[in-house]
């Protein structure tokens, strides 16, 4: 089966791939998950989730919790800041068309 699955939020429209691959390429044997931290807090998202950690997920949810942070309690986490992956501006979060056109501005090119 797949031994892994990279998971991403919904909010990141200037997305690119080099972040992603950074994160994937992270993933070492015995880790259950791959997130990232940025200013010393822990992002779920994007993330690289090994599919073992589907029992846990599913304990998770019938005991009622949503937050995938809680996921990574779950096993072995390699956490990798923000500014160690090519391209962090990327996985900028955007939430109002101000949002977008500001990161837009920033990473535009000149």
């Amino acid at each position: 089966g797949i031994p892994a699955v990279l998971v991403c939020p919904v909010d990141v429209p200037l997305l690119e791939p080099a972040p992603l691959r950074a994160l994937a390429a992270a993933l070492q044997p015995g880790d259950q998950a791959v997130a990232t931290a940025d200013g010393g807090r822990v992002r779920p998202l994007p993330g690289v989730y090994r599919t073992a950690l589907a029992g846990a997920a599913e304990r998770l949810l019938e005991g009622g919790e949503r937050r995938l942070g809680a996921l990574l309690s779950e096993g072995r986490t390699r956490i990798l800041t923000l500014s160690d992956l090519p391209r962090p501006d990327s996985l900028e979060n955007v939430n109002t068309p101000q949002e977008l056109a500001a990161a837009r501005r920033r990473s535009s090119p000149g």
